[in-house]
């Protein structure tokens, strides 16, 4: 693989884990207004749980998926994981 590509998977990987963990801390704090931002829809108390659930489960692949410096250039199995993830929450929400 070129130095290019790898700088640009890397940049990649890092706009998505921020933007992952991001939302995760988000949903952490106020899941209904992330919930009203995102989907349009209210939430009830049991969507408050389930958001910061899944706010708890996105800043985890956030920084699970974050490079780290010592290996930024092998970083392939986070770069799928975090394409993975994104399609298909992308997918589902559609």
């Amino acid at each position: 693989m070129s130095q290019t590509s790898l700088n640009i998977q890397g940049k990649t990987l890092v706009f998505s884990a921020g933007v992952e963990a991001g939302t995760g801390l988000a949903l952490m704090i106020d899941p209904a207004l992330v919930t009203m931002l995102l989907l349009g829809v209210e939430v009830r108390s049991a969507g408050m749980l389930l958001g910061r659930c899944f706010g708890i489960a996105l800043l985890g692949l956030g920084l699970a998926c974050w490079p780290r410096r010592q290996h930024a250039d092998s970083s392939p199995p986070a770069v799928r994981a975090m394409l993975t993830y994104n399609a298909l929450i992308a997918l589902y929400l559609a």
